[in-house]
């Protein structure tokens, strides 16, 4: 059996429509992002958040998750603005990599994170994305749904503010 993950091509969803946790997990990565590009470290920023919500180790975690996507993307992956209210295709694809580790469906994770990352990061990745989800959902606290592709359309607005990682 193959799987095939097809990447939604553009996005209506709001960050608004996320649940609460997808909207941290979202506004963690983007703002990792910035970070990243701005070369500054936002650990300071992220652990009062993960503080927050009693996950304050999950930080590592992301971090080594995002460093792997970093140094090993396929292609430019769009990332929005903390302050932007609309999502990315590799956005949602980024949080159905997450809910689908966390839901215990780690094929569909390994298939959607072999979209975006080299086979040479793949394992590293996945295992970091994987150790996150076990913090952030511990104790059933912070579960993570998979965003359905019926909620992505073709003619959403393109973003105003958008950041890059790789290539």
């Amino acid at each position: 059996m193959t799987l095939t993950y097809l990447c939604p091509k553009k996005v209506t969803l709001m960050t608004q429509d996320l649940k609460c946790c997808e909207q941290l997990l979202l506004w963690s990565i983007r703002t990792w992002v910035i970070g990243y590009r701005q070369k500054y470290n936002p650990k300071t920023e992220l652990q009062r958040a993960y503080t927050k919500h009693k996950i304050q180790e999950a930080y590592a975690s992301l971090d080594h998750f995002m460093y792997c996507l970093s140094f090993g993307p396929k292609r430019t992956i769009d990332i929005n603005c903390p302050l932007k209210g609309s999502i990315t295709a590799d956005e949602i694809t980024l949080l159905n990599i997450f809910a689908a580790y966390q839901n215990n469906n780690s094929s569909l994770g390994t298939c959607m994170l072999a979209k975006l990352c080299q086979e040479q990061y793949l394992f590293q990745a996945k295992f970091h994305a994987v150790e996150f989800c076990v913090i952030f959902g511990k104790d059933n606290h912070m579960r993570l749904s998979t965003v359905p592709l019926n909620m992505v359309t073709h003619n959403a607005p393109a973003p105003q503010m958008r950041y890059h990682i790789g290539k």
